[in-house]
């Protein structure tokens, strides 16, 4: 035993040494993910830092990058102009699911009377009736003026409307009619692009000087006269609410967090503006952009043309720390919680790997028990048996004295055999009969069978006259009263006392109460004593013969009934053991119900 404890002493600091050491490992991996973490919040900060101007620039980029790739696909370069060549490119064009969307396009003609107007359905390409707007009153004038040879290329400072020139199939310096000079959209040299405010001639800067008649640098080669003009202005309602958001989204802010303020100028008004207002905010930077389809490649043609939209863009002071400390915070609750799901894991290996080890013991101590408790009775069954044999005992007596011991000893193999198979049968599904049985007969019976158990003691019972009926199994509510009293007989110490009550319970159950006068069970043994094998410290010290499975197997029994068992005990006061069941009246379904489970 000495032994054994010891064993169970080193296995249990062996466990607390396992949980010291995954509790440590999980703190240290903790700590190091949040170090880590941070020193790649560190470096992400820099990075993006470094990238601002970098994204900004992107952003012009691809705002010209797809408008004059929209005005290279409607804008036809040169030859005859006429109303279908037009719908057909604009049926083309919006087959391709472009952007950006016009909110109109037109074809303008000089004539006689001044420039005539064709619109176009920006949805189709079919032809729509349509006058000169009155915000187009620029334009026109301008128009109606190059017709007769006198004005330069028109610019609109809002940067929504966009004229480009289509020169006669046989210009000077142009193709042969139905040849296209080079095109193609290629993106827009950005080195080149100046700030607003630079006097320099790159694409920020102001437009060259044109030659004769006008000639806006058409796609055939300047110098050409002007056969027509194709006019595009943007759709105001999508530029605001999908071009100019998605394109911000896409180079400036990720989705769902604005690191920098954004907004656009459109001849010194804002046009667009993402986030609060410009401000402190830090360093404001400054890019031109809006080429309105040519420049650099950028569609119709080579010519340098001027920016007419600004964008001023900041990153907002704190926010892209403040979220990176966020997103840490987030990693290290993420990291606490498999930490703990971990250390959980392992609390509750240790707890199956003690609770295993404390049933290995327990079954262990059984078998011990059982063939402690087996070679008693079968030691004095052989030597009665062969004291017989041998003709030692012959008066009629001794003959009596001998076999009543042989009887005796036998009855107590066969109840322990009776013991184990019980509760073999009680582990899988106990096979409960439910009929009416009265109380009172069944506890006499039980009290006249384990007479040879309790002769030794003062049994006092007192049954309540008139008990109600119990639904339940006879055979075996008796073999758990039999099982509580042969225990309060083995366990009442010097006391020898057993106290047999039976009454009507405050629930409206029937209750039993065995009682002792004791040495008692300690609280921290209350919880046990139930369990199959256990084995009190005091029954293990005084060496009281038994198997550890009697009150397991009344448990199961009264559970069955649907009833309960509890104890009341103090150290040095004795125990009693209360079963409660169920009436009759109550018991129905419910003692059905929990005998099938059991």
């Amino acid at each position: 035993m000495v032994a054994g404890m010891a064993k169970s002493r080193l296995a249990a600091g062996r466990e607390w040494a396992f949980l010291g050491l995954l509790l440590a490992l999980c703190a240290v991996l903790a700590v190091l993910q949040f170090r880590w973490t941070g020193e790649l919040a560190e470096a992400e900060i820099a990075r993006l830092g470094g990238k601002e101007k970098e994204l900004a620039e992107d952003f012009c980029a691809r705002f010209d990058r797809e408008l004059g790739v929209s005005c290279a696909e409607l804008v036809p370069e040169s030859g005859t102009l006429d109303a279908a060549g037009i719908t057909a490119r604009i049926q083309r064009w919006r087959g391709g699911g472009p952007r950006p969307v016009f909110g109109r396009i037109a074809l303008a003609m000089p004539g006689a009377g001044g420039a005539t107007l064709t619109g176009f359905s920006p949805v189709d390409g079919r032809q729509v009736a349509m006058t000169w707007p009155e915000e187009w009153a620029g334009l026109r004038s301008n128009l109606e003026l190059k017709a007769k040879g006198g004005s330069p290329p028109y610019t609109d400072r809002t940067g929504m409307l966009i004229e480009f020139p289509i020169h006669s199939s046989r210009g000077e310096g142009g193709p042969p009619a139905g040849e296209r000079g080079p095109r193609g959209p290629r993106p827009p040299d950005r080195g080149r692009r100046q700030d607003p405010d630079d006097g320099g001639d790159g694409p920020g800067g102001p437009p060259p000087p044109e030659s004769g008649g006008g000639a806006g640098g058409g796609p055939g080669g300047r110098g050409g006269a002007e056969a027509g003009w194709v006019i595009l202005e943007l759709d105001s309602d999508y530029l605001h609410r999908t071009w100019l958001p998605e394109l911000i989204g896409q180079t400036l802010n990720p989705p769902g967090l604005e690191i920098h303020h954004a907004r656009v100028l459109q001849d010194g008004a804002v046009l667009f503006e993402s986030g609060p207002a410009l401000g402190a905010s830090g360093a404001v930077q400054k890019f031109p952009f809006n080429l309105q389809g040519r420049g650099a490649g950028a569609g119709r043609d080579s010519a340098p043309h001027s920016a007419q939209w600004v964008l001023e863009t900041a990153r907002v002071p704190g926010l892209l720390e403040r979220t990176v400390a966020a997103s840490r915070l987030r990693n290290l609750a993420l990291a606490i919680g498999v930490m703990g799901l971990i250390l959980a894991a392992g609390v509750l290996l240790v707890r199956q790997t003690r609770r295993a080890r404390m049933l290995a013991q327990a079954q262990m101590d059984f078998v011990a028990n059982v063939s402690h408790e087996l070679r008693t009775p079968l030691t004095v069954i052989r030597g009665a048996a062969h004291n017989l044999k041998r003709g030692i005992v012959k008066d009629a007596a001794g003959v009596e004295r001998y076999a009543g011991m042989i009887l005796q000893h036998t009855d107590q193999l066969n109840e322990m055999v009776q013991q184990v198979l019980d509760f073999s049968s009680s582990t899988g599904k106990l096979m409960l009969s439910h009929q009416p049985v009265a109380l009172e007969p069944l506890l006499r019976e039980a009290l006249a069978n384990t007479t040879g158990e309790c002769t030794a003691c003062v049994v006092e019972v007192e049954i309540a006259a008139n008990l109600p009926l119990i639904q339940g199994d006879g055979a075996a509510l008796r073999r758990a009263f039999q099982n509580l009293l042969v225990n309060a007989a083995k366990h009442g110490g010097s006391g020898r006392w057993i106290g047999l009550t039976a009454g009507a319970g405050e629930d409206g159950s029937v209750e039993v109460r065995v009682a002792d006068r004791g040495p008692g069970i300690p609280k921290g043994e209350q919880a046990e004593i139930f369990n199959a094998f256990y084995r009190g410290a005091a029954a293990r010290a005084g060496q009281v013969r038994g198997s550890g499975l009697g009150l397991g197997l009344v448990r199961e029994i009264v559970t069955g009934h649907g009833g309960s068992i509890s104890v009341c005990s103090g150290e040095g006061s004795g125990a009693t053991f209360v079963v409660r069941l169920p009436l009759v009246e109550a018991s129905g379904n419910e003692s059905a119900a929990a005998t099938g489970g059991g």
